[in-house]
């Protein structure tokens, strides 16, 4: 499963905006959110044995799955950077699906004048 982007590119130290992803099977059918009871969001550098980032997502849609996560100060303070996405979908009954297959670049921001 992934989302309907493979990369996203942001700015260092930007916050307070929205991840929107939309979870799709390997045919390119939305995944059902419906009965979700929590939808997360990982984020982690390859190889990483710690996430940098791990935060609950909204569902917006269920039913063409749809989420978003709000990207927090200091969620992405390090630039240049790579990090992978995986978004974990728990349903009533137990069940866990991982979304993956989406990359996030982090660009240094710009120096500030003096």
């Amino acid at each position: 499963m992934m989302s309907y982007v493979s990369s996203i590119t942001v700015t260092q130290n930007d916050k307070k905006y929205d991840l929107e992803f939309k979870i799709e099977d390997v045919e390119g059918s939305p995944v059902d959110l419906t009965g979700a009871t929590a939808v997360k969001v990982f984020i982690a550098e390859p190889g990483a044995s710690k996430a940098k980032v791990a935060g609950d997502c909204v569902v917006t849609n269920a039913t063409q799955g749809e989420c978003k996560y709000t990207v927090q100060e200091g969620d992405f303070d390090e630039a240049p950077k790579y990090y992978q996405v995986e978004v974990e979908i728990t349903y009533i009954d137990g069940k866990v699906v991982t979304a993956k297959g989406v990359l996030i670049h982090v660009t240094p921001e710009l120096p500030e004048t003096t």
